[in-house]
Formats: C-alpha cells, structure tokens, sequence
C-alpha cells in the first residue's frame, strides 16, 4: 500500500514538472517570435498557432503591448488558434485603440467566435469610435437594445466603410447598420436589406449581407435565395453563387459532400445540392 502511495506520488510530482516545464517553454517560444515579429520578422508565427490553447495566456499579453504591429499579429495567431481560451483573450481589443486592431479584432472574434454571445462592453465603445469596420456595425446589432441609439445614428448619409479588417471592399455605413439593427430587433429596416439583396448595380452590398446571413431571420434567407445562381463576379475572383452557397451551409448547418469555404468557386453539382436544400428549408 505504501509502495502505491509513494508511486502515486511520484506521478504527481513528474506530471506538475512535466506541466512547469511545458509552460517555461511556451513562454521562451512566444517571447522569441513575438521578439523576431516586434522587428517585423513573421516566418515563425506559425510556431505560435502549433502551442495551441496552453500557450493562449503567453500570447495574449501582447494583445496589450505598445506597438500597434504587434497587437495586430497577436489577434491574427489568436484567431488562427480559436478555441474558448483565445475567444476571450481577444475581447478586449475589440476596444483597442487603434482602429486597425479593432477592425482585426472583430473580423477575428466573428469568424472563430460565438459572436452572438459577443462582450458588449467592448465592442460597443470600439464601434462608437472612429472608422469602425462594416462587419463591426453589423455585430453591434448582438448587444439588441444597448446598440439601437448608437445604430440609429449611422443609417444617416451615404458613408462608405471597409466591409472588414483590412480589407478594399466598401460597404454602405447605413447597410451595415441596418443588419445590426435588424439582429437587435428592429423589423423596419429589413426593407434596406433586401433591396441589398436585390441590388443590380452592386456585388459588394449582397455579398455583405450573405456574410451576415446566418444571423438573419427567415424572411431575408428567402429572398437570398435567388443569389445562389447569381454568377455575377466579386472582386476575390469568386462569384455571388459561391458567396451564397457559404452563406446557406453555414445558417442551416448543411452537411454536404464537398469542401466548402471562402476561396473556392464550386461547381454546378454542389450549387445544386444547396440550392435543393436551401428551398426546402424554406418552403413558406
């Protein structure tokens, strides 16, 4: 019995060794790249997103850092790694304050994050401030009543935003606004969202709200559906069909028979498969 208890023992004190030394690593890892990044060095960044989750609270001390590169890159490794951990290391720089870092910080926590459960005491100072992105007006509509004030002012004039961190396209402020409205509530501005939809003379303002799209009640998914054999070219070289086809496996949770994301152009087969699908889900 001894013998067990003092081999017990010697487990656990090899494993928190074992944890000690895994966690001195890390660090010695992450302060090297971030050391070699600070000098504008990133061919090592992917040695940050391989630690995975146990690294995340090493990294995310140069989510504060003074260099705005450095905030930037930290965000980019963060997203790369996802998970709960670096959902919530990310939080705070939706509020950072730069507006690039934002920007980043938003398109990042959409993409890898539960952006429904999104922390609005961040996000809704960083949207109040100057050049918010088009996709961080839109998930401002995630904080419902809290955000109506503050989006209600930006459906005036005909101000252009980037529709994401980093990015060229422009979307209309008022668009992106409308979203956010219609996610926190608001019923009447669907009417300036299906006019996106239905938009002959942009690409740019449908593709915004396919990105949107999960997020969107029945009545707008409807009138998306059309999109879906829409072969008018984006300017990433895709079309709005492969934009759609995105949008509708992602709001319905399609499992389909193909690879599926934001670089492919698909083909009339797998179109057709989610067009058949997405019909029936709609079927008034």
């Amino acid at each position: 019995m001894l013998r067990n208890n003092a081999v017990g023992l010697a487990v656990v004190v090899l494993s928190s060794f074992c944890g000690v030394a895994a966690f001195a690593d890390n660090q010695q890892t992450v302060d090297r790249v971030f050391a070699e990044i600070r000098q504008g060095k990133l061919e090592n960044t992917g040695l940050l997103v391989r630690l995975g989750e146990a690294a995340v609270p090493e990294i995310a001390r140069y989510a504060v850092d003074g260099d705005v590169a450095v905030r930037g890159e930290t965000i980019a490794v963060l997203q790369q790694i996802g998970g709960d951990a670096a959902c919530r290391a990310m939080e705070p720089s939706l509020n950072d304050s730069a507006s690039e870092v934002r920007a980043k910080a938003i398109s990042a926590y959409f993409q890898r994050c539960d952006h429904s459960q999104v922390p609005c005491e961040y996000l809704l100072p960083g949207v109040a401030k100057m050049q918010p992105s088009g996709l961080a007006i839109a998930a401002a509509g995630y904080c419902g009543e809290e955000a109506v004030a503050l989006l209600m002012r930006m459906l005036r004039g005909n101000v252009l935003v980037r529709s994401e961190a980093g990015g060229a396209l422009l979307v209309p402020r008022n668009l992106a606004a409308s979203i956010g409205l219609r996610i926190a509530g608001q019923e009447a501005q669907e009417v300036r969202i299906r006019t996106a939809l239905h938009s002959k003379a942009s690409v740019v303002e449908p593709e915004f709200v396919l990105r949107m799209l999960p997020d969107l009640p029945d009545s707008v998914a409807r009138e998306a559906l059309p999109l879906l054999q829409d072969e008018r070219a984006l300017p990433s070289a895709r079309r709005l069909q492969d934009a759609a086809v995105d949008a509708f496996v992602a709001r319905l949770h399609l499992k389909v028979a193909f690879e599926h994301g934001r670089t492919r152009r698909y083909t009339p087969e797998e179109i057709e498969q989610v067009r058949v699908a997405a019909a029936a889900a709609f079927i008034p």
